[in-house]
């Protein structure tokens, strides 16, 4: 499945839910619309979606959720041509991931990188746009935090008093 169904599928089930209550309420919601619990850990909890098999979710205990819909796993193994167009394909991919947010959700409140004006403080993404709803604020992150990282294409979720 391409990253942006998978982006518009999870979008579609996350609007569903009221997005309220400590990180418990929240598990029972988002298992009520088809995720499964794939692991528990102290922080956070690892989830799936079986209709969107791209996307792993963790649900942290501040009621924050992260899907990534795609992955490079160790890009630092790639000579820097390789490197540079792997990075121009995620930011293809987020411009994608955006615009088909924004047909659903209307021009994002931000759409930018770090250093431009309004880039949130706690995030640590290449590329982000976010939109805030009832209750959660939508973004979706290009996250690269260093070179020995995984560059990763992300649908979050946060609620909307963080």
């Amino acid at each position: 499945m391409d990253p942006i169904d998978s982006i518009t599928l999870l979008l579609g089930r996350l609007c569903t839910l009221e997005w309220s209550g400590d990180a418990g309420v929240l598990q029972s919601r988002l298992v009520q619309v088809g995720f499964e619990v794939a692991r528990e850990a102290p922080h956070r909890t690892d989830l799936l979606l079986v209709d969107v098999p791209i996307a792993r979710c963790a649900l942290y205990r501040t009621g924050r959720l992260e899907c990534t819909v795609k992955i490079a796993m160790d890009p630092q193994l790639l000579d820097e041509d390789k490197w540079n167009d792997m990075h121009e394909r995620f930011v293809a991919s987020w411009c994608a991931a955006r615009d088909r947010l924004a047909s659903s959700l209307g021009p994002p409140q931000f759409d930018g990188r770090p250093g431009d004006p309004g880039m949130p403080d706690d995030e640590d993404a290449v590329r982000l746009a976010h939109w805030p709803q009832q209750g959660r604020q939508v973004s979706v992150q290009y996250r690269h935090e260093d070179r020995e990282l995984p560059m990763r294409l992300v649908l979050v979720v946060t609620p909307i008093n963080q």
